[in-house]
């Protein structure tokens, strides 16, 4: 009868070194002997998103929410449609409302019954033209007001301190091309505070030692930083850098690996909040004039080095007029099919220049600018 050897050290490195992310993490959970494997063998990422509540390492998906599940009998339509759609993504109190955002208006029984007094009348005022369609009428009233209800409901429980109908559970849903699993536990932690423990969980020093990712494209999304913060001593940026890394708002100038990376762009965000990256792409929604000026003051530092190349999609709008620039000279170079229009200043060291120019494409024009040896321009 024949036996099956069982992997080899070199084997299962080989195996482990190129398997998909999300799935070396789930054998290394259920398999114990791959773990002190894992943790020096380098894992290799090509995209990895992290959000407030959700992280994607390529075609895996990590997803934290909240479920509620009802104390006695059925739960609501609009509880039961929202576990069905995964959950709440934002922190519940014990009743299951939403916590109150600093800022918020605040939501009161009178004001709520006040809404549903309002949404009746319109359903009657429905009903009394259009008789042949009340039942109809009435189906859209239930749908459109089941928030309502629902938070009516719980908020009379909370104002009279009776017990909550619902208990509340963090759902992980983890989601790859090649199985799903979810898993539940009690909520007594926020849900920031269940996604800080999912990061320890996956990319913590009991599964990989310092330096051992490999990433090629990564995005931060907004509030999130944190996180990247966590990840960072993890990345092997110094000899590996980012391809690209992308950031929605926040301020990543001091961040060493955006700095290596090949390209940060940074979306959201004006551009008061530079990068120390050499090749930089803001995606904003408007440029103040006043705003890219002090990016050429930025530029002018001797700090900036050779070669720092920004770069503004505005979101379709009109740009500045690069004519407006005080003291810039204005000249043309090269292009792929025409001259470009170019405006030169001066930067703070005596060997370099700053040239200033647009470039048209299929549905858009993007604002360059870049630091040039001195004369460039002239040369070109």
């Amino acid at each position: 009868m024949e036996t099956k050897k069982p992997l080899n050290i070199l084997c299962s490195e080989a195996i482990i070194k190129y398997m998909d992310f999300s799935v070396r993490t789930a054998v290394t959970r259920k398999s114990p002997g791959f773990c002190e494997l894992q943790k020096f063998t380098p894992a290799r990422i090509q995209r990895l998103s992290l959000d407030q509540k959700r992280i994607e390492i390529d075609d895996g998906i990590y997803r934290l929410s909240v479920v509620q599940t009802c104390n006695d009998g059925e739960p609501s339509q609009y509880v039961k449609e929202m576990n069905k759609k995964g959950g709440w993504e934002n922190d519940l109190d014990e009743y299951g409302l939403e916590k109150e955002m600093p800022g918020s208006s605040v939501i009161t029984v009178q004001s709520l019954e006040n809404a549903l007094a309002r949404a009746r009348g319109r359903l009657g005022a429905n009903i009394k033209k259009y008789p042949n369609s009340a039942e109809a009428f009435r189906r859209q009233f239930q749908k459109e007001n089941r928030t309502i209800c629902y938070k009516l409901r719980t908020l009379k429980l909370k104002s009279r301190n009776l017990p909550s109908a619902y208990n509340q559970y963090i759902r992980l849903a983890v989601i790859t091309k090649t199985f799903k699993t979810v898993e539940y536990v009690k909520y007594s932690h926020r849900l920031q505070e269940a996604m800080e423990y999912l990061m320890t969980k996956i990319f913590g020093s009991s599964t990989l030692n310092d330096k051992m990712i490999i990433i090629r494209n990564m995005t931060v999304e907004e509030n999130a930083g944190a996180y990247l913060e966590t990840l960072s001593p993890k990345i092997n940026y110094e000899n590996h850098p980012l391809n690209t890394i992308t950031t929605v708002g926040g301020n990543y100038s001091d961040f060493a690996i955006t700095g290596l990376a090949d390209l940060h762009i940074i979306q959201g965000e004006d551009v008061k909040y530079c990068s120390n990256a050499l090749r930089v792409h803001f995606k904003i929604e408007w440029l103040i004039i006043n705003q890219f000026y002090g990016l050429l003051e930025y530029l002018k530092r001797a700090s900036c080095p050779m070669g720092k190349h920004i770069s503004i999609y505005n979101g379709g709008r009109r740009f500045v007029a690069l004519s407006s620039i005080p003291n810039a000279v204005k000249g043309t170079f090269p292009g792929d099919e025409n001259q470009i229009q170019c405006y030169t200043v001066r930067h703070g060291s005596p060997d370099r220049e700053i040239n200033c120019f647009f470039v048209r494409k299929a549905n858009a024009t993007e604002l360059h600018i870049k630091i040039h040896p001195r004369g460039f321009a002239a040369e070109h």
